[in-house]
């Protein structure tokens, strides 16, 4: 049986906040007349490591043997970010010792912060998706700022299935029936939506989250606390032992599906683009950049022209990335079509890495499309038909994947998951829905530069 303890009841006054602030690296505290603000603070996106989820669980047990803390808001250090989710790189290729360390952290944490005697409020000033979301959920109450902000559990989207005490507190937060259907399309809501389902209990403007916290926080503490932690027993218990007694079935689920090919693979690729994305909800366009993107292009395609594939390779690949960080998704389309023609000549070279060669040039064509599905760029006849080269060019490469002279250099484990990823007609769901995520952060332009467009060999140079 989960305990739940109240200190002695009272009903405060309300004060001006005191002074003192107390930093714990990964968290900072400030505190006020009966409760404290706890601020998430693992810049620049708050993702969810095993060390911050043990620091704010040790900071909750704290607070919790203070008789004087009666209740806690928990916000973020970052703007525009509330928890961009779990840290995808402790998950991604990790020791099963290390991955147990990573589950058990979350599970006490979470226990915790789901029975706590502390009357809890979540101040949502940004994205809270999967376990920024799953944070929220266990405060007793949210408010989240309106605008582009999205909060909710993708994990079907990119191929995962929550755990059975991530559901239970879902449906417990927004009834079975919602929960059925944002759960199972993986979906993530506004504030103003996120309200009308019960997610979240108030929108409001950035700037009136934390006041509005504040104002709800002395309506929770006017409660007495024997009638307050009780009400909250009484509503939560039966999740709470279910959370209790699922952990080591459910750990040993989780362990099995982090170590599957197709997990793996899936989170390599969030791991190295979902950082991006919400890195780019909090940092501006630098547009002095554009021209030397646009340089790296027409580099790159000089290199190619003169069969120096690696060197092209290289250089696409940094503008790329600094397209990514611009948001410019002409350029990413035309970088990663060319991406996957000079991938493809690198696998022409009989090599160990040609089968890795093929997979990453798929993976490039299946985002250049994702994007121009996505993306409303493809203006003129001529990019129009690079889309048509580029599926072309994926299905020939598809082909060539699976013929049994390749499938050699595979390891046995991953057989199936090739085959079936080589089978798929359209881009990956996991590039879309990630374009989709982008987006949804930022007012982007997506006119082709012009030098671009008119220049027939340089977008999607022909393999």
């Amino acid at each position: 049986m989960t305990r739940w303890k109240a200190c002695p009841s009272y009903v405060p006054l309300i004060r001006q906040r005191s002074s003192s602030t107390t930093c714990y690296s990964l968290i900072s505290r400030e505190t006020h007349d009966g409760y404290s603000i706890i601020r998430l603070n693992n810049p620049p996106i708050n993702i969810l490591s095993a060390k911050l989820f043990q620091t704010l669980d040790a900071t909750i047990a704290k607070l919790e043997s203070e008789k004087s803390c009666r209740g806690m808001i928990i916000a973020s250090s970052t703007p525009r970010i509330f928890s961009a989710g779990l840290d995808l790189s402790e998950l991604y290729q990790p020791h099963p010792k290390k991955l147990k360390t990573f589950y058990q952290s979350l599970h006490n944490l979470i226990s915790r912060l789901y029975t706590t005697r502390l009357a809890c409020v979540a101040a949502i000033e940004g994205h809270s998706p999967a376990g920024g979301c799953i944070l929220a959920m266990c405060c007793d109450y949210r408010i989240m700022a309106t605008g582009k902000s999205k909060i909710g559990l993708n994990e079907t989207q990119l191929g995962f299935v929550v755990p059975k005490w991530v559901r239970d507190i879902f449906i417990n937060t927004v009834g079975n029936r919602q929960a059925e259907k944002l759960l199972g399309l993986g979906l993530q809501l506004d504030a103003a939506k996120a309200k009308l389902v019960g997610l979240v209990d108030e929108a409001c403007e950035i700037d009136e989250v934390l006041p509005r916290c504040k104002v709800t926080m002395e309506k929770w503490l006017a409660i007495p606390d024997h009638a307050r932690v009780g009400t909250k027993r009484l509503m939560r218990q039966n999740v709470a032992d279910r959370i209790q007694d699922a952990k080591t079935e459910d750990f040993e689920e989780f362990l099995d599906l982090m170590q599957t090919d197709k997990v793996q693979k899936a989170l390599g690729l969030l791991h190295f683009l979902c950082t991006k994305v919400f890195i780019l909800a909090i940092k501006g366009t630098d547009i002095r950049r554009m021209d030397e993107i646009k340089e790296k292009v027409l580099l790159g395609r000089q290199f190619y022209d003169m069969k120096n594939y690696a060197a092209a390779n290289k250089i696409w690949k940094e503008a790329l990335q600094s397209a990514y960080e611009n948001s410019s998704f002409p350029l990413m389309y035309v970088l990663s079509t060319n991406l996957g023609d000079v991938v493809s000549k690198l696998s022409m070279y009989p090599s160990e890495s040609s089968v890795c060669f093929i997979k990453q040039a798929i993976e490039y064509y299946d985002y250049a499309e994702a994007i121009a599905e996505k993306c409303d760029i493809l203006h003129s006849f001529h990019l129009r038909q690079s889309l048509i080269e580029i599926r072309k060019k994926r299905n020939r490469l598809m082909k060539i994947e699976n013929k049994n002279d390749t499938l050699q250099h595979i390891e046995p484990s991953s057989t199936n998951s090739v085959n079936k990823c080589a089978t798929e007609p359209n881009p990956s769901k996991q590039h879309i829905y990630l374009i989709e995520d982008l987006l949804s952060l930022r007012e982007i332009n997506t006119q082709i530069p012009k030098e671009l467009d008119s220049n027939l060999s340089i977008v999607s140079p022909f393999c």
